[in-house]
C-alpha cells in the first residue's frame, strides 16, 4: 500500500491556458459508499486503460493499493453503480503534480500532489485556488458520484 499526500481546492479562476498539461477523459465508478472505510473504485480513461484501486483515508495522507486490469474482465461490476465523469489536466512541476479536474455537471477541483508530505503540509495556494476542500468528504470522488454531481 503506498502513501498519496495531496490538498484539494475548488477552482476560482483559470490561471492559464492548458497548452502544458497533458488531458484525460476519466470515468469512475464507485462501488463502496462515501461513507465506509476503504474507497472501492474502477477507473476508465479515455484511452482504455483501466484501473481497480483500494483507498483509505480522508485529508492530506490518504493510502492507495491499486492494479490494472483489462476492462472487459470488470465491467460487469459496474452495473447500475455511481460513477462521475470529469476531463482531467496534469501538469508536473518540479516536486509536485498539479492536477484540475473538470467534472461534467461544471464542479472545478485543484489538487496538488506529492512524495512530500512536508510540501504538501507547507504549501501556499496560488492565488487562483479557492477555498480548501482537503478535509471535506462531500468533496471526495466517491461522494460526489453518490451525490449525483456529475
Amino acid at each position: 500500500m503506498n502513501s498519496e499526500y495531496e490538498r484539494k481546492f475548488l477552482l476560482k479562476s483559470y490561471p492559464f491556458i492548458f497548452t502544458d498539461f497533458s488531458l484525460e477523459h476519466i470515468k469512475q465508478w464507485y462501488i463502496s459508499r462515501p461513507e465506509d472505510n476503504i474507497s472501492v473504485r474502477i477507473r476508465l480513461y479515455d484511452d482504455g486503460r483501466c484501473y481497480i484501486d483500494f483507498k483509505r483515508g480522508l485529508g492530506v495522507e490518504r493510502y492507495e493499493y491499486g492494479f490494472k486490469c483489462p476492462y472487459d474482465d470488470i465491467k460487469g461490476l459496474i452495473y447500475d453503480v455511481p460513477f462521475v465523469e470529469k476531463d482531467r489536466f496534469k501538469l508536473h512541476v518540479d516536486n509536485y503534480l498539479l492536477i484540475i479536474d473538470e467534472f461534467t455537471n461544471g464542479l472545478k477541483l485543484v489538487e496538488i500532489e506529492s512524495d512530500d508530505l512536508n510540501f504538501i503540509k507547507n504549501f501556499e495556494p496560488f492565488d487562483w485556488m479557492g477555498e480548501e476542500v482537503t478535509d471535506d468528504i462531500e468533496y471526495t470522488n466517491n461522494w460526489i458520484a453518490y451525490d449525483n454531481r456529475c
